[in-house]
């Protein structure tokens, strides 16, 4: 496991990418992680590290990979969010 040096980090099994904005990730996603299950590491302004897991749908669109109630999209403000 490389050391995350930028904000956001996709990681999937040695297969990791790092970004330092939202939309360089969501990009990174479509391009990259098409129908893959993925988690983003996410560091906050307190240098925490927040960790979303997400499934990447054909269309470019991000589900939460354990909602407990169905599928439960995950927006770019929930990116965000992640970061606060």
């Amino acid at each position: 496991m490389t050391e995350q040096t930028k904000r956001y980090c996709i990681r999937n099994f040695g297969n990791d990418r790092q970004f330092d904005s939202v939309e360089e990730t969501l990009q990174g996603l479509h391009e990259h992680y098409r129908g893959v299950s993925v988690a983003i590491h996410a560091r906050t302004k307190t240098g925490l590290l927040r960790c979303l897991f997400v499934d990447v749908s054909g269309n470019c669109e991000l589900y939460e990979s354990y909602a407990r109630e169905g599928c439960r999209r995950v927006s770019e403000d929930a990116l965000v969010q992640a970061c606060e």
